[in-house]
């Protein structure tokens, strides 16, 4: 009774915050590497606002938008878990997203979820859902990209396949990779061509927010290492390089 009670205040809330952007995240990982990069690359340029750590669970959320979401947020990215059937279209009735992000389809649950058609099927839980305008699908994943003819683009919700950067260069002493995006140097901090994709991502996203693109390219190159993803560290006593990919 109490968690309903808490869930129906969260939703109540949000109805009188209907000026709010929320992106959701699902997949079976990669959700809080892209809510990282999609908060750091919008937080100075427009109000935003992020659900915090791992918290992803319907009650987890609604006690985050009850605490944490004001008036003045224009932009919410929250992580969408997915543990059982019915979690993502609960986290959708909830929430009311304008835009989905796929991050990866795996057998990273298979111990609770099954095979891998039940988990596809419990992660695109979103689909029918009313508030939801643009989808943005991991085309890197290949299990995503088999998915290219089956979930498509209709009258109410843009379905796009977005790949990571191709003329990826990468700067002496793992300073930064770069590369070209509609006529931009793109520049990150952030290691591998994977990591290209989240920012790929929050580029497509930001024209959905009507931001413009310039003011990204120095939040973009600020991104802050993910904690324990590929963060590189440097020993200047030693002068050796780690890469904790722990």
């Amino acid at each position: 009774i109490l968690k309903q009670k808490i869930i129906r205040k969260a939703k109540t809330k949000l109805q009188t915050l209907k000026h709010i952007q929320i992106i959701g995240i699902v997949g079976s990982y990669g959700k809080t590497s892209t809510k990282h990069v999609l908060y750091h690359t919008y937080k100075n340029i427009v109000p935003t606002i992020t659900t915090s750590g791992n918290t992803n669970t319907l009650l987890g959320v609604a006690n985050f938008i009850l605490q944490e979401v004001q008036p003045h947020h224009q932009v919410m990215i929250v992580e969408m878990g997915e543990h059982y059937t019915g979690d993502i279209k609960d986290l959708c009735n909830l929430l009311d997203p304008q835009t989905i992000v796929v991050a990866w389809l795996t057998l990273q649950h298979a111990e609770r979820m099954g095979d891998i058609d039940h988990i596809e099927k419990v992660l695109f839980e979103f689909r029918g859902h009313p508030s939801v305008q643009h989808v943005l699908i991991n085309a890197d994943d290949p299990n995503l990209q088999k998915l290219k003819n089956k979930y498509l683009s209709d009258n109410h919700t843009n379905v796009e396949y977005i790949t990571s950067a191709t003329d990826i260069q990468t700067q002496q002493n793992f300073a930064w990779i770069q590369w070209n995006y509609e006529g931009h140097n793109i520049q990150t901090r952030l290691l591998g061509k994977h990591s290209s994709i989240f920012i790929m991502m929050a580029l497509h996203i930001a024209k959905y927010l009507k931001l413009d693109i310039a003011t990204l390219i120095t939040p973009i190159k600020n991104i802050p290492y993910i904690e324990h993803r590929l963060q590189l560290m440097y020993n200047p006593v030693s002068d050796i390089y780690v890469i904790d990919d722990s």
